[in-house]
């Protein structure tokens, strides 16, 4: 049995899973990334449901956080919950805190851990053999498992390759594999049209508009990332729907500015001596210079950096963002906590995919692990974990201690 068989045969035992917890009666709570992916897997996790006769109920996290997890599995709500593009390696705790027994099914394409347990299903293609960073996107997997659901899902295959986009799975080059499949599939339903030069990236999807679909992941992440505190999620899953108008265009106006002017300011600083460095890894601590953007902002920002010529091209990047303590959906939650964002500069990337030097996979999960901070949405090239404030120096001498035995 070759890969994805066997990725199809967990897709079916999912969609099993779903149907036989699935009511009508009862709004399905799906919990759901905030970029480009993560919202597009939500708009077809929703519309699945909905042709089914279901309801939602939609909250977009950062990272699916134990204390924000708690919060929702002992909500009143007694439906299915589904997580998407994210929680494959916090399957054990989220399981921990299922107290109630609700049917929680997750479905994400990070590295994930495996569970067994009859409240909660990990679906994810790691687990046989496929690549969560180039093969699909969560859009792909919450796209094959809406299929499951009903073939008139068939048509939401623009919205997969969307997500596949707005993660960079090209890596520079064509998109292959089952990538490929959901844009010929996108193709010939006629929901996305390829430009004659630039491929996928410069093409459209005509019923949301003009906009290159490069552009529009770029302007969903903006909407869901940089306005995820001010009601951004909720206008990015409107220009999935329903394409631009001028006040999404407003928005994103008013958001790409505050993003310029934050992200000038602190490559400023970096460049006059704000960047700290050691033998792997160089580093900064934005604390909370970046309010009230989301913190996904702080992994967008590095990886802006990653190939500009004043940063030492042979050593990982690292930045710190302070995690504001208030969630959208669910009010406040105090975490005291920061998120360190990961990657990889060009030439130091190549080395990595060639086997010469560790990926992120191989030194922050465990580094992070030692400060007992919390790991999940990790990639070999591009990874974040949480640890509490005040001890970011202290993970990037983990990670060093890691690396001294790794190189």
């Amino acid at each position: 049995m070759n890969n994805f068989a066997k990725f199809q045969d967990q897709l079916q035992a999912g969609a099993v899973f779903f149907k036989e917890h699935f009511d009508p009666k009862q709004a399905v709570t799906i919990v759901h990334h905030n970029d480009a992916d993560g919202l597009s897997s939500a708009l077809i996790a929703s519309t699945a449901v909905e042709r089914l006769g279901g309801t939602v109920r939609r909250i977009a996290l950062e990272k699916p956080y134990p204390d924000a997890v708690t919060h929702i599995q002992t909500a009143q709500e007694e439906g299915v919950i589904l997580y998407l593009d994210f929680a494959g390696r916090s399957a054990p705790e989220i399981a921990a805190r299922n107290s109630k027994q609700r049917p929680i099914l997750i479905l994400d394409h990070h590295l994930p851990t495996p569970i067994a347990d009859p409240w909660v299903m990990n679906v994810n293609p790691m687990f046989c053999g496929l690549a969560g960073d180039r093969d699909l996107s969560a859009a792909g997997v919450v796209y094959l498992f809406a299929l499951e659901l009903g073939a008139a899902n068939k048509d939401m295959a623009h919205m997969a390759v969307l997500g596949a986009v707005g993660d960079g799975q090209d890596h520079g080059d064509a998109f292959t594999g089952l990538n490929a499949d959901f844009i010929a599939a996108a193709v010939e339903q006629r929901t996305l049209r390829l430009a004659s030069t630039g491929g996928v990236r410069r093409g459209s999807i005509p019923r949301l508009g003009n906009a290159s679909v490069e552009q529009m992941a770029g302007d969903v992440t903006t909407l869901g990332a940089v306005g995820y505190l001010e009601a951004g999620v909720d206008q990015g899953l409107e220009l999935l729907e329903q394409g631009y108008t001028d006040e999404l265009r407003q928005s994103l106006a008013e958001l790409q500015q505050m993003q310029q002017e934050k992200f000038a300011g602190m490559e400023r600083t970096l460049r006059q001596g704000g960047l700290q460095s050691t033998e792997h890894i160089q580093w900064f601590d934005l604390c909370d210079a970046f309010y009230p953007m989301g913190v996904k902002m702080v992994g967008v920002f590095c990886s802006n950096l990653r190939d500009q010529d004043w940063l030492d091209p042979g050593k990982y990047i690292a930045g710190f963002q302070w995690i504001p303590d208030y969630v959208p959906g669910l009010g406040v939650i105090n975490f005291d906590a920061t998120k360190v964002s990961m990657r990889i500069p060009s030439p130091l990337a190549q080395r990595m995919f060639a086997g010469q030097m560790p990926s992120l996979l191989d030194f922050l999960p465990a580094a992070t692990q030692r400060l007992g901070g919390f790991v999940d949405g990790c990639h070999s090239y591009s990874a974040a974990t949480t640890v509490a404030k005040g001890s970011e120096g202290q993970l990037v001498t983990a990670m060093e201690e890691i690396l001294a035995g790794l190189v």
